[in-house]
């Protein structure tokens, strides 16, 4: 990776150092460019090289600090076994894989169970700085594991991501909320930020920007969980990210707890598996997806499921409001968007709350299938091939039923109808829609008439 292309012009307008520019990183002494790595020079007292592929400690297994004084080289990955590695503000570290795999620092567990701790000092004027040894070296990232916890402040990570899970890895039962204050991610060769944990603190402050354009993915992701904990506060996206960049990729589908998705942040949240709005048991809360005006949810071919056809005991609820200028929509993963790319919306009534579940001002656009002669009755017996509407609904088979509230609600592109429902002689639905939907290329109709022969 050029150090060079890394470092952002802070004058022009949407860099990080215009603080009043969409997409800008604040403030404008937050970051401060390398200028570099020097040549690694044996001899050189001020220059300290670890790692595996150093001929220096492989493993850090007492508390140690770094500190300006010297130039730190990770070559080859570095362990940091149940002690504090603490960097002072100013500390540079310059990583290579030294004729190995792109470096990690790993944050282990010690041999007698104790936490590792990563504490970085830096200060606004003399941040902490990672970043390639020599142009064109990669390395991998810094991991947080369970067995570990970490305090970041002005924090810089130029490149790293060369394993395509994240920069700074946050990892699944890290025990806490990530605390990092004025922590830049910049020329990644891949994702910048994984947070596989519950999220980041209310105080923190996170900066994404000018991944390379090469190598696109997505600049981050997260558990539904922790997407809860990003805000304008807490993350920013600057205006350099490519446009591939600009996606938060979901690490998880279920929401058994109270979640939301934020639509401020100027990206798209990616869904690779189904989303599964349900409670975990008939004594748990039930869950809200509460999902933020504005925002953008992209599925890979999978669907959005609010409760479930056992009703109240795997309940859940979905509100999703939208407004007239900053409407919530929901559609495909691919580069391509077709009619058919994914299932669409799934609400069960008897199965959320309907003085909670809400759906205004949205659009559900490439989702509905033609169930080619499947036997299914979605609509009444006489439907000749039963279609998958983008927003389809249902009840108990048993009893008449009451869809969600919805207004506003418009259809792009569905393979199916825009609304399908089940009907039949004994259960069918009683909300009239026709006034509330508008459609445009539906395969089947916009919603069908809710008489049962």
């Amino acid at each position: 990776m050029d150090p060079d292309a890394a470092v952002v012009d802070h004058d022009a307008p949407g860099s990080m150092g215009d603080p009043d520019a969409p997409g800008s990183m604040g403030d404008p002494d937050a970051f401060v460019p390398s200028s570099g790595c020097p040549a690694l020079d044996a001899d050189d007292p001020t220059q300290i090289a670890v790692g595996r592929n150093s001929g220096g400690d492989t493993v850090i297994d007492e508390d140690t600090t770094w500190d300006a004084a010297h130039t730190y080289f990770v070559l080859g990955s570095l362990d940091v076994q149940g002690v504090t590695l603490t960097l002072e503000a100013g500390t540079h570290v310059c990583l290579d894989a030294a004729g190995g795999s792109p470096p990690t620092i790993d944050l282990r567990e010690g041999s007698s169970g104790s936490q590792s701790r990563l504490v970085v000092s830096g200060t606004a004027s003399s941040p902490v700085v990672f970043e390639p040894a020599v142009e064109g070296s990669e390395w991998n990232s810094i991991t947080l594991s369970s067995a570990s916890t970490a305090s970041l402040s002005h924090l810089t990570l130029i490149g790293g991501g060369a394993g395509g899970a994240g920069a700074l890895r946050v990892d699944a039962n890290y025990a806490e909320l990530l605390d990092a204050h004025d922590v830049h991610l910049v020329g990644t060769a891949g994702m910048m930020l994984s947070l596989r944990n519950a999220g980041l603190a209310e105080d923190a402050s996170i900066y994404l920007d000018a991944q390379d354009p090469s190598v696109p993915d997505a600049a981050m992701d997260a558990t539904t969980i922790g997407v809860s904990t990003l805000n304008a506060d807490t993350i920013h996206f600057g205006a350099s990210l490519p446009a591939a960049a600009r996606v938060v990729r979901m690490a998880n589908g279920d929401i058994t707890t109270d979640t939301t998705i934020p639509g401020d942040l100027g990206v798209a949240f990616l869904f690779r598996d189904d989303v599964l709005v349900q409670r975990e048991s008939s004594t748990s809360p039930i869950p809200t997806l509460t999902i933020e005006a504005g925002a953008e949810l992209r599925f890979d071919g999978t669907s959005l499921v609010v409760g479930s056809t056992s009703g109240m005991d795997d309940a859940g609820n979905l509100v999703a409001i939208g407004t007239a200028e900053a409407p919530i929509r929901f559609g495909s993963a691919s580069e391509a968007p077709a009619a058919g790319d994914w299932v669409g919306l799934f609400l069960v009534a008897g199965s959320f709350e309907p003085e909670v579940t809400a759906l205004a001002h949205i659009v559900v656009a490439d989702a509905g299938r033609d169930l080619g002669g499947s036997s299914a009755v979605l609509h009444c017996a006489s439907l000749p091939t039963p279609v998958l509407g983008a927003i389809r609904l249902r009840g108990n088979g048993f009893e008449d039923y009451e869809g969600p509230a919805m207004t506003d609600v418009t259809i792009e592109r569905s393979a199916g109808d825009g609304v399908s429902f089940a009907c039949s002689a004994s259960s069918c639905l009683l909300t009239d829609y026709t006034s509330e939907l508008t459609g445009t290329d539906i395969a089947g109709e916009l919603v069908r008439e809710r008489d049962c022969p």
